[in-house]
């Protein structure tokens, strides 16, 4: 049986969404749920691997930052029957001088612009991740607020 590319990029790329939609909004519960239960996710050089090391990381983040991740070129790099590896440009923004604001803040610049490399297995109706790891391409200096 073949699955059309397209369904499964779409499928893929709805979930990858998702996780770093819940990431900015610091819905943590349900970025866990994203991930497979043995799932791992490789940040800041770090190597978290399990819904309680995830989440333990998550609630590390500040409280006060304002961060949005926008991912943007993303296709499948390989698949097989129920697994996609996915590749995608992510490009971070973030706001964060210690105190919690309401409306629009400005920024100098983009904080990192990263590659995100996946690899999802297919569950039912929807995709869960089973490895997530980023490689950091650029590193914009200056001042972030």
């Amino acid at each position: 049986m073949t699955i059309d590319a397209s369904l499964v990029l779409s499928g893929c790329m709805q979930t990858t969404h998702e996780m770093f939609y819940c990431l900015d909004e610091s819905r943590y519960a349900q970025l866990v749920d994203l991930f497979l239960p043995h799932g791992t996710l490789h940040r800041q050089g770090e190597l978290l691997s399990g819904h309680a090391q995830i989440m333990q990381a998550m609630k590390k983040r500040s409280s006060t930052q304002r961060i949005r991740h926008v991912i943007s070129n993303g296709f499948i790099e390989s698949q097989t029957s129920g697994l996609a590896h996915v590749v995608a440009y992510m490009t971070a923004y973030r706001f964060d001088d210690g105190t919690l604001r309401s409306g629009p803040v400005e920024i100098n610049r983009p904080f990192r612009m990263s590659i995100v490399r996946t690899t999802l297995q297919a569950a039912g109706n929807t995709w869960k991740i089973a490895s997530m790891a980023f490689s950091t391409e650029f590193e914009f200096t200056g001042d972030t607020r």
